[in-house]
């Protein structure tokens, strides 16, 4: 099989998204498939990217075939070195597990070069033990016990596909190179970086001690699906890395003046619910409420209950998971529902889009007639660089920043039972110096939340650090 030419297939993709390999949001992304003999790898990708990864082929004389038009011709981005530490054996940051990749190509294998134009960076893949203890920060005044919501508030919730103390028959499990595919739910590979990690955490840190005194800094690193509902049977099969210990590794260095909150252990309990979406790489509404009532607890303040908001159903939704296993029917055959949560006190805000246009929208928006790949953008009118709600409901003066990339836009309507005024800035897209909005607003406390796949994508913690000074 390694004998096979390797052949390139590309087609437009559902509208915009994240670049599996360069990190960046583009808005159109291409399916870039990859195939050799009977393997077959697909991948979302950026222009650029998509145009770097068929000069590849063309250079190797490979063959590709492609669906869209005219491609523009910028200059490909040279393929990233490999990040050097203790642990020796590589692998690629989506690898679906098993040994690790060797110089000559194994049978079964696509080539590591073409994989590392297509796929992202090599990285070092760090074994299950980080081994740095979590040393948990909390402010003096946050010493609140969060109780667990009574069942007559409990929303109306489909089962998990995997129970925690279940096998799953290998026949259903599939180990795709994005993803891995077990039954009808789908899981993204994680790879921990040191490097990536620590410069998190400076970006954190940084603002948390400029703005001391000034505002309270929050961090909640929010771990993906593949530590919390997926069995624990399956999971120990699979080779990547352990998302708890690398959230302690995190919050170990992170600045005494931040208070760090475990999303990780609060998940957990609820795994059998519907924390997570099967077909997207998001959590649902239920897994955000979760980690909201521990922030509230860190915070000092009182979680609400979802009896205090409006619940909406939205079903049939395909999310990202669905697109990038080269839409496996198994997921398509069950399809997510998107549940969301209205403010009761308010349900107006407006954003500021890419091109500077001012916009009013909806906190929750009836999506039940978009596409069924886009029902997420339910939540605060999807990614935006800034967005503002002022809360008639509370008013002592309260207000809030969340620093977030889109797990964030779930947890957002929840802060509304607690603050008078909430900006959301998205920081793929917003340009400016944070510690400086702050003073200018007059913010209270500012609220980091991002997801553990966005604290080891490196481009993407560059743009977090360029705007927490």
């Amino acid at each position: 099989m390694a004998d096979e030419p390797i052949q390139i297939h590309v087609t437009n993709a559902e509208g915009s998204g994240v670049c599996e390999r360069c990190g960046t949001h583009a808005d159109q992304l291409y399916h870039v498939t990859l195939s050799q003999g009977e393997l077959t790898q697909t991948h979302n990708l950026c222009l650029k990217c998509t145009v770097a990864a068929k000069r590849f082929a063309e250079k190797n004389k490979q063959e590709v075939t492609d669906e869209p038009s005219d491609y523009p011709i910028p200059k490909p981005a040279p393929a990233p070195v490999p990040l050097a530490v203790n642990k020796p054996a590589e692998k690629p940051a989506r690898k679906p597990g098993g040994k690790p990749t060797k110089k000559k190509t194994a049978p079964g294998k696509l080539p590591v070069s073409l994989i590392a134009v297509v796929a992202g960076v090599l990285v070092i893949a760090v074994a299950a033990g980080i081994g740095i203890s979590h040393s948990k920060k909390n402010n003096a005044d946050a010493a609140v016990t969060t109780a667990a919501p009574s069942s007559e508030t409990a929303p109306t919730v489909p089962p998990t596909t995997v129970p925690e103390d279940e096998d799953v028959d290998d026949s259903l499990i599939q180990k795709l190179s994005s993803v891995l595919i077990v039954d009808d739910a789908a899981y993204e590979y994680y790879n921990f970086s040191q490097s990536t990690a620590d410069r998190y955490a400076g970006a954190v840190s940084r603002a948390a001690d400029s703005l001391k005194g000034t505002a309270r800094v929050f961090d909640l690193v929010v771990p993906t699906s593949m530590d919390i509902t997926l069995s624990d049977k399956v999971r120990a099969r699979i080779a990547t890395d352990d998302q708890k210990k690398a959230i302690e590794a995190i919050y170990a260095a992170v600045s005494k003046n931040a208070t760090t909150v475990n999303t990780f252990d609060a998940l957990r309990a609820h795994r059998k619910e519907y924390v997570y979406f099967r077909t997207d790489h998001h959590w649902t509404a239920l897994g955000a409420y979760y980690a909201y009532r521990e922030f509230a607890a860190a915070a000092g303040l009182r979680p609400a209950e979802l009896s205090e908001f409006t619940e909406r159903k939205f079903e049939n939704f395909i999310g990202a998971f669905y697109y990038d296993s080269g839409k496996k029917a198994a997921l398509e055959k069950n399809p997510d529902t998107v549940y969301a949560y209205e403010p009761k006190s308010t349900n107006e805000m407006e954003f500021t889009d890419k091109k500077g246009n001012v916009i009013k929208w909806n906190i929750i928006t009836d999506v039940s007639k978009w596409k069924k790949s886009t029902l997420y953008n339910t939540f605060i009118g999807g990614d935006n660089p800034y967005s503002h709600i002022v809360n008639p409901g509370v008013t002592d003066g309260s207000s809030c920043v969340v620093i977030k990339e889109s797990f964030g836009n779930a947890f957002v309507p929840f802060l509304l039972a607690n603050y008078g005024e909430i900006h959301v800035i998205d920081y793929r897209y917003w340009k400016g110096s944070l510690t400086e909005f702050v003073r200018a607003k007059g913010v209270k406390d500012v609220i980091y939340l991002n997801n553990t796949s966005a604290t080891r994508n490196l481009p993407l913690v560059k743009s977090l650090d360029s705007i927490s000074r």
